[in-house]
């Protein structure tokens, strides 16, 4: 359901060398788990998960989650004034000296007509957790 997930330094931020690394959607897990590790001057982070097209159907709902640590962030527009895109929707987060965990959760309902899984559930979840460890200056 994730088809890319991005994770950057803010541009935001005064830095000689920008940190990127896209992570791929697992072929056969619904969770993945990753951990980098940051320079002190890498505190603030842009997180932006690329959305599946199925998914951004009209008769498909779904649902992203991303927290950091015990916060709950929400989705900024690309561009200012501009609406939340909902394919790549952009979130900012601030990290702390030492292990940030951050989770990207994604949560669709099943298409019409679907059999449902053996779980009885009639959704489906996928999620990523990054855990940032912010080194110390």
């Amino acid at each position: 359901m994730i088809t890319n997930l991005s994770i950057s330094t803010h541009t935001g931020l005064n830095i000689s060398r920008h940190f990127r690394m896209d992570v791929p959607p697992s072929p056969t897990l619904a969770q993945q788990s990753i951990t980098i590790n940051l320079p002190p001057t890498h505190y603030y982070l842009q997180i932006k998960p690329t959305v599946a097209d199925f998914l951004v159907q009209p008769d498909r709902q779904h649902r992203i989650f991303v927290t950091s640590g015990t916060q709950r962030l929400f989705a900024l527009p690309n561009i200012p004034g501009h609406p939340v895109d909902q394919r790549q929707p952009l979130f900012d987060a601030r990290l702390l000296p030492g292990v940030n965990r951050i989770e990207i959760e994604i949560v669709a309902n099943l298409p019409k007509g679907a059999p449902k899984p053996a779980n009885g559930q009639d959704m489906v979840k996928e999620k990523i957790t990054i855990f940032a460890n912010l080194l110390k200056g």
